[in-house]
């Protein structure tokens, strides 16, 4: 082994060495050890990675050899640069790090012409109505981060209220800073948040709005200092649109996708053509999907885990049986409820038990991974740990179109973090409750999750 690699090797295992001792037990180190110890997973992640990487590097040298042939088998790197090794990276992990925008250009610069070219140096209000699974949440996130509203405005924050907002998390959304906000009052959060947005040119994002309430909590930390600021509001309701909006023209109603849209997204998201016979059976589905984005990435999830044209065609008539002209949350449901049926039995129940998260919460994958495991709900085999099943089965679900990815991690090959789509989440509890996986109780009181 090189040196520089031995030498990585022996301080991530006295690390362990010295973090060992701590496990289990109250110690002044144990908030020390619960930051560092993800991080040395990520260590030994990239040092596995780079041995390999070499390894197979000296293999390929070797074979390029004048008079030695090369193996079938071999997998070869690319030849090396000035700068170095090139690092192999999985086109896959990048492919799903940005949620595809079908369709939506022109909504996308109506939009964008809204928040920085409209001649009002006022605070105005924009909103984005639309059923669930439309693509509100996709569009507002690129318009957020194009670059010409990234140097725009001085300030920039994010929050999702969600069906069962929480005022105390939403502020500490848009304050980012954590500090010793903890510690404070929501009047005390309300007031910094205020201030920090006095004299600057701000776009405040509030996603998933379900209520006027929920923008009431909110509205008074916005100043209108006459700089041109703008908050982008995304919501299912109409009155919620009309209360927040006092021009129509800052109110857009979002499409569902035309037939081509659709076909192409569907193409996009299931990852691979099978042919002209493919495409006769996957055109008629899309065309049950009725022109709505997250129907289409759930069915075309699915289909990319067929194998077979029968597969496909039994898939297809299932979808075929019902004679609904219009896309009612029944019809998504079905939809929904077919890629679920779709699963391997031992994901099925992993993928429902996402339900006992809140709605809109972004899920860290190593404790949603231990969540598993205490549940038994994930066993380790002989030649895989538990971490990498439970790892893998995040992947899976991942290609499947049934979650959406937020973060990877460090080393760029495992999801660190991820969502579900408010429509699945819904699916999930209330699948879960009818296989008596959970039960769900709501305080008649509570302005907060359940």
């Amino acid at each position: 082994m090189p040196q520089g690699e031995k030498s990585s090797t022996h301080h991530c295992q006295r690390l362990h060495q010295i973090l060992h001792p701590l496990r289990g037990k109250s110690h002044p180190c144990l908030k020390f050890r619960r930051i560092l110890h993800p991080a040395l997973q990520h260590i030994d992640a990239i040092t596995q990675e780079l041995a390999k990487a070499k390894e197979e590097y000296q293999l390929f040298k070797h074979h390029l050899q004048p008079g030695t042939k090369q193996p079938a088998s071999l997998h070869v790197l690319p030849i090396p640069s000035d700068q170095g090794i090139t690092m192999p990276y999985s086109s896959h992990h990048v492919s799903r790090s940005k949620e595809i925008m079908v369709g939506k250009q022109d909504e996308f610069e109506s939009i964008k012409e809204m928040l920085i070219q409209h001649p009002s140096k006022q605070l105005e209000i924009v909103s984005i109505k639309g059923m669930g699974g439309i693509g509100k949440t996709t569009l507002a996130k690129k318009i957020y981060e194009n670059p010409s509203i990234t140097s725009h405005f001085d300030k920039r924050t994010w929050t999702v209220a969600s069906q069962h907002y929480s005022q105390r998390q939403m502020l500490l959304d848009l304050l980012g800073s954590k500090d010793d906000a903890d510690k404070r009052s929501e009047e005390e959060l309300a007031l910094r948040l205020y201030q920090s947005f006095k004299h600057q040119i701000y776009l405040v994002v509030m996603d998933d709005v379900w209520s006027v309430e929920a923008w009431d909590a909110l509205k008074t930390c916005f100043p209108d200092d006459g700089y041109g600021s703008r908050v982008l509001l995304t919501t299912r309701s109409g009155e919620v649109a009309n209360h927040t909006c006092t021009q129509n023209d800052f109110s857009h109603q979002m499409q569902l996708l035309e037939q081509s849209e659709s076909w192409k997204l569907f193409s996009e998201k299931a990852c691979k053509s099978r042919g002209a016979e493919f495409e006769t059976i996957g055109r008629p589905i899309v065309e049950k999907c009725k022109g709505l984005p997250l129907a289409i990435i759930v069915v075309a999830g699915l289909f990319s885990k067929l194998i077979t044209l029968d597969e496909s065609k039994n898939t297809a008539n299932a979808l075929s049986s019902s004679s609904a002209t219009t896309l009612d949350d029944e019809e998504c449901s079905r939809i929904l409820a077919l890629s679920y049926n779709h699963l391997p039995h031992n994901l099925k129940a992993c993928f429902l038990y996402l339900g006992v998260f809140p709605e809109d919460h972004e899920i860290n994958s190593n404790h949603l991974a231990r969540l598993w495991h205490a549940e038994g709900l994930v066993k380790a085999f002989e030649n895989e740990s538990f971490d990498a099943v439970a790892s893998r089965y995040v992947q899976e679900l991942m290609d499947r179109n049934l979650i959406i990815l937020s973060e990877l991690s460090s080393c760029g090959r495992k999801i660190k973090t991820f969502r579900m789509h408010d429509l699945l989440h819904a699916f999930c509890m209330r699948e879960a409750q009818n296989e008596n996986l959970l039960h769900v109780v709501q305080s008649e009181n509570s302005s907060y999750f359940p």
